[in-house]
């Protein structure tokens, strides 16, 4: 009787097709991580744009408003002109702040023709003064919508005594700041009318921590330095870099000595 020879069927092994173990489980593994990181990465880089775009808007407010505060305060100062005479001075100080300290006006809608003063009021004794612009929000944020920033500034013009800053009653006048030590002959010393400009982390190592805001914190990727100061900032509205200033007769400042940089003018 013939004998029926099955033939064996052959094993199928990963051996066999030249792959060893736990190689296709790898392969699979590195192919998860790139269709991973392919997923993830447009939104990381989404969200630190996004970050970085506030954050440049946030300098453009602080730009525009302390060139308003400062072109406010001078102007209070001169006495004995028109209120429509105080209010181009206050619109000439202002933009010279702003090309000073290179305000990214490309960021405001219509430029510096986008500036609204309309409902600004000056008189003989205050000065009153709002402004009014629209931020362009880029298209990965809002397509097609503007970020509406107002801006005032009020302060009381000056009506004392008229002259060069001496009488005989109370002599020469000065400038002092309320945590200052020194007083200061010029309202355009240094010392007060700082001129702030952002740069990268790197770029301030030969600065010290502002004691205010950043001693004990962790630098940021930005920070915020003056031509004549010695510390960074990690914070735009940070005490270190606002002055306030007091004009005061000489004879009032007690135990403070004169400015190193005008004191002696």
């Amino acid at each position: 009787m013939p004998q029926i020879k099955r033939k064996e069927s052959k094993k199928v092994s990963l051996k066999h097709n030249g792959l060893k173990n736990g190689a296709l489980f790898r392969s699979l593994q590195k192919g998860s991580l790139t269709i991973e990181t392919a997923l993830v990465l447009p939104w990381f880089l989404f969200a630190m744009v996004t970050v970085l775009f506030l954050f440049r808007v946030m300098q453009l407010q602080y730009i525009v408003g302390d060139a308003l505060d400062k072109a406010v305060a001078e102007t209070a100062l001169v006495r004995e002109t028109t209120p429509e005479k105080a209010e181009n001075s206050v619109k000439l100080l202002f933009y010279k702040e702003l090309v000073a300290n290179q305000c990214p006006i490309s960021m405001i809608n219509l430029g510096m023709a986008g500036i609204s003063w309309d409902e600004s009021e000056t008189a003989e004794d205050y000065l009153n003064m709002k402004i009014e612009y629209q931020i362009k929000m880029p298209g990965w944020i809002l397509k097609n919508r503007m970020l509406q920033v107002t801006e005032i500034s009020r302060c009381r013009r000056w009506t004392g005594i008229p002259g060069n800053g001496s009488n005989e009653n109370c002599g020469e006048w000065v400038y002092i700041t309320p945590e200052g030590s020194v007083y200061h002959k010029s309202r355009e010393c240094t010392h007060l009318k700082l001129s702030i400009h952002s740069v990268v982390a790197e770029e301030a190592t030969n600065y010290r921590a502002c004691e205010c805001c950043a001693e004990g914190e962790k630098i940021t990727p930005m920070v915020y330095i003056t031509e004549e100061g010695e510390c960074y900032h990690i914070k735009l509205n940070c005490s270190g870099l606002k002055r306030t200033i007091y004009m005061v007769p000489l004879n009032q400042v007690e135990k403070r000595s004169p400015c190193s940089r005008c004191g002696g003018r």
